[in-house]
């Protein structure tokens, strides 16, 4: 297309310096999420993992495929930015999933059951993988009229918005049972 015509729709040129600070926010953000994984996530390899893979692994392939080829195969309308934006939202959705783990899984884990460290268990990963669900949903809207960077701030805000809902039934019961004089 003409860079007028561009310009005139909002679209950034590649060369623009909107773009360079994709690599290192994702450096970045890549590498504070793998040092939190080593601090704080454990996995527990034992009886329940068993049990755990046979009862939960077809839901969460259902899922997966739901927010991988569903979702990534959804953007392939887009003239402009089919194939690059499949391959962005299958690094987006890892990214978010990454993200949801650690914090669902203090939500739930840490701040729900008073434990010490994150357990990675098949629920936590589906969690998570709606988690990426809901994000995607947001990527869709804004695909186009945002950088890529804007984009992976975008997901990193999406989850903690998500889990700040994830925490209020967790303080609902004490509260209502505070006003009711329960």
């Amino acid at each position: 297309m003409d860079k007028t015509k561009l310009q005139a729709q909002g679209i950034l040129e590649p060369g623009n310096g909107a773009y360079r600070t994709f690599s290192p926010t994702v450096a970045v953000v890549a590498a504070v999420i793998l040092a939190m994984f080593c601090a704080f996530v454990e996995y527990e390899a034992g009886v329940h993992t068993a049990a755990q893979v046979s009862q939960y692994y077809k839901w969460l392939i259902d899922v997966e495929v739901m927010i991988f080829v569903g979702f990534g195969f959804l953007m392939t309308f887009l003239r402009r930015y089919g194939f690059g934006a499949v391959g962005y939202n299958f690094f987006c959705s890892c990214l978010v999933m990454l993200e949801g783990v650690l914090i669902i899984g203090a939500v739930q884990q840490v701040l729900g059951k008073g434990h010490s460290m994150i357990t990675l268990e098949l629920p936590l990963v589906i969690d998570a993988t709606f988690c990426a669900g809901s994000a995607m949903i947001a990527y869709g809207a804004v695909l186009g009229k945002t950088t890529p960077t804007q984009l992976v701030w975008l997901m990193i805000g999406l989850v903690s918005r998500l889990d700040a809902s994830l925490m209020m039934p967790m303080f609902q019961k004490p509260i209502v049972r505070c006003v009711l004089g329960v």
